[in-house]
């Protein structure tokens, strides 16, 4: 028998309770194809416009029978022009990034913005190779 699992994990990151400043995204695409630029228009905080400056995509997965599956974390390369507009380059294919929606973020400093959804892709399903053995029910 296996005993039920009861311990939870809790992320708790300072800066959320401490009121530090975040970068904020205010506007953002709606939707990215692969390999193509978009724009973003951020806040960065002064306090951490010096640090690194990364744009994530993160698909936060589901969750069936206790397995967390299909999760993913991409950093995006990103330009900041000025104080407040991201030029980034969405991932080259569904290999890297499946189609589909997901989570945009901006991290100055290692601080996270709020997500903001963008569709990456069409959001279609990606190309998969013919799947079983046609068979010809004329001919038994």
């Amino acid at each position: 028998s296996f005993p039920t699992e009861y311990r939870v994990e809790y992320l708790n990151p300072d800066f959320i309770t401490n009121n530090s400043p975040r970068p904020v995204i205010s506007k953002s695409p709606a939707q990215l194809a692969f390999n193509a630029q978009g724009t973003l228009t951020v806040t960065i905080p002064a306090s951490l416009a010096s640090g690194e400056i990364q744009v994530s995509l993160m698909d936060m997965g589901y969750i069936t029978h206790a397995w967390h599956a299909n999760s993913r974390l991409v950093f995006l390369e990103n330009t900041l022009s000025g104080n407040n507009t991201l030029t980034i380059t969405a991932p080259p294919n569904g290999n890297i990034y499946p189609p589909g929606p997901a989570w945009i973020y901006v991290v100055a400093d290692g601080v996270w913005s709020v997500g903001v959804q963008v569709m990456i892709g069409d959001g279609g399903n990606p190309p998969r190779p013919a799947q079983g053995v046609t068979l010809n029910l004329t001919s038994l």
